[in-house]
């Protein structure tokens, strides 16, 4: 055997080697899609034996779907002088992997070829999948909860509005999302207080309970809400996102105003009577403890007739002033109450007698 001949054979088994050395799948295909080289990982992976392969060409291996794109991926290849694509596989017992393929075009003894390498994304996909079905379980949860769910970066700008934040205020997501909710969803007196609250809670020396505050709806209302917010930030402490839970709460807060106005109608009240009270205990008394006494008089003593008529006269003075004191309170609780109902008056002067 010549020298020569020894080297390109050594040279050969040394390309064999790096070939079947490569983690991914590798191979040469001409412009016709025949397969001209390929590692033995590609054997393994596909599950066709050489002589299989040899015979085969690259739509072969994927669904009739797809070979659309696969062709495309191809003719981009040798239009362009490379191409690159993320694309399922079928076995050859029907197993289907996600690849990743590149193709580079390259003159093989005298020929044009697509030489690449196809490297398995499953555990990466996999993820993707994991994170993309974990990310619509969240969605789906958010969006059926009663309560608005919003996302806004550090400068307030919408970056994430649920389904019940739509319900909530009006606006949809393509129309909250890139707004500052300080420029359409805050209540312009309560927009200096709100944001501050906002972007200072992050520090751990701030107060992050949550936050109640006006909001508009897309056509005018106004509405009172309470936020309840969750701070992202890196690792210098500042803020990435905020994410808010926000909760109608104008019907509470209508109660709590109509629970005040009640409370201070009591002690209001409670006040009057106090006063009501006082002038039971004062200027009804006296009248009544000088007819008690006028009343004592003529059951104990034996009065001729002038002490009578002195005693008499008294009487009618005293059922004079309660009467004037029964018709001063009279007066009081027509005006406390504002009813206008039909009283009968009592006058006591009339009956003495």
């Amino acid at each position: 055997m010549k020298a020569a001949d020894i080297e390109i054979l050594n040279e050969k088994e040394i390309s064999d080697l790096v070939i079947n050395s490569l983690p991914g799948i590798f191979y040469l295909q001409d412009q016709s899609g025949k397969y001209l080289r390929w590692n033995k990982n590609f054997e393994k992976v596909s599950g066709y034996s050489a002589a299989e392969i040899k015979e085969l060409s690259p739509l072969n291996f994927f669904d009739p779907k797809d070979h659309a794109r696969i062709s495309n991926a191809i003719s981009k290849a040798f239009e362009e002088g490379s191409a690159e694509i993320e694309i399922e596989t079928i076995t050859k017992h029907g197993k289907i992997i996600p690849y990743y393929f590149n193709g580079r075009v390259v003159n093989y003894e005298g020929k044009i070829c697509i030489i690449g390498m196809g490297i398995d994304i499953s555990e990466r996909v996999n993820a993707e999948n994991a994170i993309k079905k974990n990310q619509e379980r969240l969605n789906y949860h958010i969006n059926n909860s009663p309560l608005a769910v919003i996302e806004y970066d550090n400068d307030l700008k919408v970056t994430f509005w649920s389904k019940r934040a739509k319900d909530l205020f009006g606006w949809t997501e393509e129309e909250a999302l890139g707004k500052r909710v300080s420029e359409f969803l805050i209540y312009k007196d309560d927009v200096n207080t709100v944001t501050e609250n906002l972007l200072l809670a992050s520090d751990n020396t701030q107060e992050k309970g949550p936050i109640a505050n006006r909001n508009y709806t897309k056509d005018g209302k106004v509405l009172y809400c309470r936020w309840h917010n969750s701070y992202l930030t890196d690792k210098d402490g500042k803020i990435e996102t905020i994410m808010s839970i926000i909760r109608d709460i104008t019907d509470l807060w209508k109660a709590e105003l109509q629970r005040e106005e009640i409370a201070n109608d009591l002690i209001k009240r409670n006040n009057e009577l106090e006063q009501f009270t006082f002038i039971v205990s004062h200027n009804l008394r006296a009248p009544v403890a000088s007819l008690i006494g006028l009343a004592d008089v003529i059951s104990e003593f034996d009065l001729n007739d002038n002490e009578k008529q002195e005693v008499v006269m008294g009487i009618s003075q005293s059922a004079m002033r309660l009467d004037g004191v029964i018709r001063d309170l009279n007066d009081i609780l027509r005006f406390k109450t504002g009813m206008n109902e039909k009283r009968e008056i009592v006058f006591f002067s009339k009956t003495g007698s």
